[in-house]
């Protein structure tokens, strides 16, 4: 409890600080390493799901899923946004269920069902990932190591979005996250921006506490890990 106590007020002192104090801080030290992302195989695949509501089976094209035991697989919808390394797009959740035999017990196969849920889908693309990275700004290898860490069990924030899994095939590194229909961060700031100046320091005091209630992390490698 002294602990937690310590780190809200501290947490609280540094949400506090202004820009002069930042600046009068000296230069920014080098961040920490990631951990090693957790990436499992993918295949792209036909399979057959009923609808949870009416129960009514359809033959579906292309859903993507872990190649082996795979709880989760992910029906493309449509296409929301370009990205740095390919494109983002909005999937609907099927789950895995088993159809057992009531009078032996055994199961007889496995069916999958669709749900309510949404999730994004960043796909990046293996060529572009190997021509631009280390020449880019934004490396989608440590970007998946930030939301492994910050969405993994306990470690998981209510400011801010983790990372559900992440798959790869030959082609795309797919980067699967829960789908926010209201927009990120950044678009509210370009929105309230056509209405008036970017956030005061006040204003951006309070998203900047958001992100720092995430817990500090330790250093680690950022080497890839293939599962």
């Amino acid at each position: 409890m002294e602990d937690e106590n310590d780190e809200d007020q501290f947490l609280e002192e540094q949400a506090c600080l202004t820009y002069d104090d930042l600046c009068l801080s000296g230069q920014a030290t080098r961040p920490l390493e990631f951990p090693t992302p957790r990436v499992y195989d993918a295949v792209m695949t036909d399979l057959t799901a009923s609808d949870h509501n009416t129960g009514v089976e359809y033959d579906l094209k292309r859903v993507l899923r872990r190649s082996r035991d795979p709880e989760r697989a992910y029906l493309i919808h449509k296409k929301l946004a370009r990205s740095t390394y390919g494109f983002v797009k909005l999937a609907v959740v099927l789950r895995r269920v088993e159809m057992e035999d009531r009078d032996s017990s055994r199961t007889l196969k496995v069916q999958w069902q669709s749900t309510n849920e949404f999730v994004a889908i960043k796909c990046s693309s293996w060529d572009k990932i190997q021509a631009m990275r280390g020449r880019h700004l934004v490396d989608p290898i440590k970007e998946i190591s930030v939301l492994q860490l910050i969405g993994n069990g306990d470690m998981q924030q209510q400011h801010v979005m983790g990372c559900i899994e992440v798959l790869q095939d030959s082609q795309y590194l797919y980067t699967v996250v829960q789908y926010c229909g209201g927009g990120d961060l950044l678009s509210k700031l370009e929105m309230d921006g056509e209405l008036q100046l970017y956030p005061d320091e006040d204003e951006a005091r309070k998203y900047f506490q958001q992100l720092l209630s995430v817990c500090t992390v330790h250093a680690a490698s950022t080497s890839i890990e293939f599962l």
